[in-house]
């Protein structure tokens, strides 16, 4: 398994924005460390190994290289907002559109989102699972890694939507369809984004990765 990103995101913890929510921690778990312990603590055998990618993508192709070898490619992107100053549009920073993009060369790939606010998704048809994770704070590797192996499970509801393009849309509320839930009878679908709606992961084991349902309509965690 190898972890792809750039440095924000994957060589430490991701605490936050700045201004008043900026904090200094006695501790934090970066993403590797995390992963290794919980899977250390579930018994795995498998190796995890990080990549970190320039903010100027000059070793994407590394990176690329990287992640079409690894079994299961975990790329952590993101955007880390500030208060005092507004951002020019809804892009992640340092052209990580682009990176996820082209990591997606493995189809055992999940993106996680560590952000403070939604985030555009050119790249949702590319890759196979999609997980928001938010700013974890210093316990970021173990709550991650938590999330990825089924430990726990990523029953929160997101109160926003992720959509794919900036492009203005005739209807401000995206179409949607419902159908049976195991766990409320119901489920929401949203159609070309992902928005608010119930868990819709399933796990074999709590000790096994997590495998995504993903119905032909892309649905919200």
């Amino acid at each position: 398994m190898v972890i792809i990103g750039q440095s924000e995101y994957v060589d430490d913890a991701c605490l936050g924005g700045g201004g008043s929510s900026k904090v200094i921690p006695l501790y934090t778990v970066p993403p590797l460390d995390g992963m290794r312990d919980v899977l250390a603590d579930l018994g795995g055998s498998a190796t995890v190994t990080k990549f970190t990618v320039a903010d100027d993508l000059s070793n994407l192709s590394e990176a690329r290289a990287a992640a079409a070898e690894a079994d299961v490619v975990v790329v952590m992107a993101g955007l880390v907002a500030t208060e005092g100053a507004d951002q020019a549009d809804m892009n992640m920073r340092n052209e990580q559109n682009r990176m996820v993009a082209e990591l997606a060369v493995n189809p055992r790939t999940v993106v996680v989102l560590k952000d403070g606010n939604p985030v555009l998704m050119p790249w949702i048809d590319a890759v196979p699972a999609v997980i928001e994770t938010w700013n974890q704070g210093s316990e970021d590797g173990h709550a991650v890694a938590d999330l990825l192996f089924g430990v726990v499970n990523p029953s929160g509801k997101l109160p926003t939507t992720y959509p794919r393009t900036s492009a203005p849309r005739a209807n401000t509320r995206p179409s949607r369809t419902s159908s049976p839930s195991p766990a409320d009878g119901r489920v929401t679908r949203f159609d070309g984004e992902i928005g608010p709606g119930p868990a819709e992961l399933r796990f074999g084991t709590a000790r096994r990765a997590l495998t995504v349902y993903r119905p032909p309509v892309r649905s919200f965690f």
